[in-house]
């Protein structure tokens, strides 16, 4: 009886797997835009991180945190995000996901890309982005083409106090 059941479980768990499959068949595919549970599972969580990292530095949580037992707030109480500019180097699958979060928390956002696929999207050279941004995000693949391209003197041309956030 034991062995029964142990087939039975087998051929239900083999049923269960099929049906999973072909329902996760259509994310896969070659050719399809990247916006299924892929996109849910790794585009989603690099820009959020991207974002919470951004938003930590300018709330300036490290400093709140060595403050904490005492009532000393001068100076920890840092930036809001709203209002600030974003420039986001690198608006593919996840500086796409990056600039939307940003959009909702009510920052303005410019993006940097090779390729200018999006429409409706700011897009400008990296050397204004630079000077216009209070936060940037930098969201490349390294390739041949973008080896380099985030250099000294391109961080020269930032302001003073930009936050610069690398999750490439």
């Amino acid at each position: 009886l034991g062995r029964f059941w142990q087939i039975l479980l087998f051929v239900g768990l083999a049923i269960w797997l099929f049906i999973v499959a072909r329902a996760l068949a259509p994310t896969f595919a070659k050719g399809r835009d990247k916006w299924g549970i892929p996109h849910f599972l790794a585009y989603s969580a690099v820009a959020e991180q991207a974002i919470l990292m951004a938003w930590a530095l300018l709330r300036k949580i490290r400093g709140q945190q060595r403050h904490f037992n005492e009532f000393d707030r001068d100076g920890i109480t840092g930036f809001e995000c709203q209002g600030r500019r974003l420039l986001v180097v690198g608006v593919g699958n996840i500086g796409r996901e990056i600039a939307d979060i940003a959009r909702g928390l009510r920052m303005e956002v410019k993006g940097v890309d090779i390729e200018r696929r999006l429409r409706n999207f700011d897009y400008v050279s990296l050397s204004k982005g630079a000077e216009w941004a209070h936060v940037v995000i930098c969201a490349l693949p390294l390739t041949d083409k973008t080896r380099g391209m985030l250099n000294y003197a391109a961080f020269k041309k930032c302001g003073r106090g930009v936050i610069f956030v690398n999750v490439s």
